[in-house]
């Protein structure tokens, strides 16, 4: 598989960008998870520079505000959906069967809408702390949120049936594990905003949250599905910001 076709699966899946028919087979997607990063910094780089424009004219709050819409609109919110299901399940109480039904569920649960408030809140707040940064607010939350999800396939076990089966049975190998290693190089770029020591301190919480959340998906539904790597994308990505928040 060519690396432009890789760029071409990455994304159609991880955006609403356009793409032309035959790239959005699963299949195709699983063989691009590891530059998933790649996508971060395009998705991550679009909302910086709304950021950066819209603090030329409104407050951090606003300007924030307007660059976390930027981000929903060419993500096409995929990861806040895979986010709410993933809250709505975990808020059930019942066996792991029912609560994939109650994520599979296309009305909004109590659950799905609280955890979705309380991330975008957060994403909210802590990119306006980091105002004077906009580019490293907006890359660091994207590129860790994606490195995010090439870790979680090649730690989780796929819930049977759902469309983050053939990704994490593609990485969950040896050769898996190798390219999700190569996938963290991808964050070198990161050093040139942050410094090579808080670089590798994000890398290492994102490794974190991804076995955190392999775990309590594991307990919860089984294994990971779909949702759940929306979810990493969400959690993980907005980790790394407030790290970067606190040592600010």
């Amino acid at each position: 598989m060519s690396l432009l076709r890789w760029v071409r699966a990455a994304l159609s899946f991880l955006t609403a960008i356009p793409m032309p028919p035959g790239f959005s087979e699963i299949n195709d997607v699983a063989s691009a998870t590891p530059i998933f990063p790649l996508v971060g910094y395009l998705t991550g780089g679009v909302s910086g520079l709304i950021l950066y424009l819209s603090l030329r004219v409104f407050n951090p709050y606003i300007s924030s505000a307007l660059a976390v819409t930027a981000l929903i609109l060419v993500t096409g919110a995929n990861e806040f959906d895979g986010l709410a299901d993933f809250a709505d399940g975990a808020m059930c109480v019942g066996s792991p069967q029912k609560r994939l039904e109650v994520m599979r569920d296309p009305h909004l649960g109590v659950g799905g809408l609280t955890g979705g408030v309380l991330t975008l809140t957060l994403q909210l707040f802590s990119w306006a702390q980091l105002s004077t940064r906009p580019f490293a607010a907006t890359l660091v939350y994207e590129v860790f949120g994606k490195l995010s999800m090439v870790y979680l396939s090649t730690l989780g076990n796929p819930v049977s049936h759902s469309s983050a089966e053939p990704v994490v049975r593609h990485m969950r190998t040896r050769r898996g594990a190798v390219l999700a290693a190569a996938s963290t190089l991808l964050c070198v770029p990161v050093t040139l905003l942050l410094g090579p020591v808080l670089t590798v301190l994000l890398v290492a919480l994102d490794f974190v949250c991804s076995t955190l959340l392999a775990a309590v998906s594991r307990k919860l539904i089984g294994g990971v599905s779909g949702d759940v790597f929306g979810a990493a994308n969400i959690m993980a990505g907005l980790a790394c910001t407030l790290l970067i928040v606190a040592l600010r």
